[in-house]
């Protein structure tokens, strides 16, 4: 804490520098888990690094939007597994898997991420709600096609789970772009 005062240290990487200067014997890993404890006794805040220029520009940034490009490979996929995958009995076990966590996963996963923008949540918790809200939209979307003139086949219940998984991912990374801006202006 008195390294935090004394030199003014405005991020992770600054505190680690300066530890390291001062103790050659410390390592990040060391650093990076007395942050955390001091986070989590609330002596510290730790907040996301500014974000500069526009939605395009961060939404290149895969590693800060990890959850959209996350879901829309995995939609992608299981699009791919569908309509491009023999179905033999080896090959159609993968298709089982990939569509029952585009199901039962993605939708949940993508309407988190716009529920909770800027929360960082537990990988159990992001789970359990990813799975939860999956199992509220899916038959939503299913409900929705029922009394539509598609019905619930195979191609309008993909098609349309494609498209609102990513367009919840979509505006999910948006409105996290429009509350770390906020935050840094």
């Amino acid at each position: 804490m008195d390294i935090l005062r004394t030199h003014r240290c405005t991020n992770a990487r600054d505190v680690v520098n300066k530890l390291q200067a001062i103790d050659k014997s410390l390592t990040f890993e060391d650093v990076r888990d007395v942050i955390n404890e001091l986070k989590h006794e609330d002596k510290i805040k730790l907040s996301e690094p500014k974000v500069e220029g526009s939605f395009s520009n961060y939404l290149a940034n895969i590693s800060r939007t990890l959850p959209f490009w996350l879901t829309a490979i995995v939609s992608m996929l299981t699009l791919a597994t569908i309509y491009l995958m023999p179905q033999i009995p080896p090959l159609s076990t993968i298709r089982i898997i990939s569509g029952t966590i585009f199901m039962l996963f993605i939708p949940g996963y993508a309407l988190t991420r716009l529920l909770f923008p800027t929360r960082d949540t537990d990988t159990i918790e992001l789970v359990a709600l990813s799975i939860g809200l999956s199992f509220a939209v899916t038959p939503l979307i299913g409900l929705i096609l029922n009394y539509g003139p598609w019905g619930i086949r195979l191609d309008p219940v993909v098609i349309s789970l494609s498209i609102v998984s990513i367009t919840l991912a979509f505006v999910g990374t948006y409105r996290r772009f429009l509350l770390l801006r906020e935050t840094s202006d």
